[in-house]
């Protein structure tokens, strides 16, 4: 994962809301044409053609769609043209004033100095994310504006409530997102073969035996207090993988774990339980034989189904310009998942990575 196998990441558009509300709705105030892009024929999916899709549609997936009525003047012999668009904001005639980056390790636009401290440097931005009041976020390798988050090689960021200087347990911010839907749109078009560009969640804080916060000693370059459930940086706790991915392939696992002493894991299991597109003909991909087409953004519903208080299922769901690859995690028995009840109700924290070795 190197060289231009290793180009950047955006992930946009991250809102937490109720299962009910969890289909995507385009919305062309959202929106708007690239002028100098070149119309294209689109070639109807699915039942398509059958519901006029075309006539109605205007923008979805990352593009601008034209009914033309058999006319042949926009892009040739073809009833559906399209064309890619950008959200409004983008474009640097609409985006918002942030302050320049610090000339210095980390670029989080808009961000600012920490005091000195031996936790990383807290450079953070706003970050919108909707159904979440306040938050920011907290790393390096990549830069933030308003909901839109571009995510370099080797970064890794975490989100926090406010504008804390230090990397504080009680300022990580807690996603409780049992019962709910967690949505997000992500480019994956320049992060190639070997590159893994993670969205997950980990019962961050680790504690000690004592039930205490602890920011670990070895943590082989994770933030403090870091902890997951393969023992990267030394603290174990259950985690969730909502997404690691590349351009190539797309994954979700479940991790779960024994369960803890005074919230003090000791043991979860490594593997998880995981989905993936790879077991799927013409699913994903870059090309647009894909049902889901990588070289375009595409958007993500990860559902956390919730029955009498505890976790009974993830269901995963990509969409793109009228098409969906849905994933249901039925591989996940009903014990398993609900040995991350718990973790879930109490929340969690997200954390996004892109790091990567070589081709497997």
């Amino acid at each position: 994962c190197e060289g231009e196998a290793a180009g950047e990441a955006v992930v946009s558009n991250i809102t937490v809301h109720e299962p009910q509300q969890a289909e995507h709705k385009s919305h062309d105030q959202d929106w708007e044409p690239i002028p100098w892009e070149s119309w294209q024929c689109h070639h109807y999916v699915g039942n398509q053609q059958a519901t006029k899709w075309c006539q109605g549609v205007g923008f979805e997936g990352g593009f601008e769609y034209k009914y033309t009525g058999g006319e042949v003047d926009l892009c040739g012999p073809c009833w559906c043209c399209k064309r890619p668009a950008r959200r409004v904001g983008n474009d640097p005639a609409h985006a918002p004033a942030v302050s320049p980056a610090p000339p210095w390790e980390a670029d989080v636009a808009g961000g600012e100095e920490a005091e000195p401290t031996e936790t990383p440097s807290m450079i953070k931005g706003k970050l919108t994310i909707g159904g979440v009041d306040s938050a920011y976020l907290a790393g390096s390798g990549g830069s933030v504006a308003g909901d839109t988050i571009k995510i370099h090689h080797n970064a890794g960021f975490t989100i926090f409530t406010d504008k804390a200087k230090t990397w504080e347990p009680e300022d990580i911010e807690e996603f409780r997102l049992l019962g709910k839907v967690i949505s997000y749109r992500v480019d994956l078009s320049k992060v190639g073969c070997a590159c893994n560009l993670a969205f997950y969640l980990i019962a961050m804080p680790a504690r000690d035996p004592q039930g205490d916060p602890s920011p670990g000693t070895n943590r082989q370059g994770q933030p403090p207090y870091y902890c997951d459930a393969n023992q990267v940086g030394g603290q174990w706790c259950p985690e969730i993988d909502i997404m690691e991915a590349n351009n190539h392939a797309f994954q979700a696992t479940l991790h779960r774990c024994e369960a803890p002493s005074n919230d003090h894991y000791s043991f979860c299991d490594r593997g998880g339980c995981e989905q993936t597109t790879r077991t799927r003909d013409n699913a994903y991909g870059p090309g647009s034989e894909y049902t889901i087409d990588t070289t375009h953004p595409f958007d993500v519903d990860t559902e956390f189904l919730k029955n009498n208080g505890e976790l009974s299922g993830m269901r995963t769901t990509l969409r793109q310009a009228g098409r969906q690859e849905v994933m249901e995690h039925r591989n996940c028995n009903r014990a398993y998942l609900a040995k991350l009840s718990d973790a879930m109700a109490s929340g969690m924290s997200l954390r996004i990575t892109y790091w990567g070795g070589e081709a497997q």
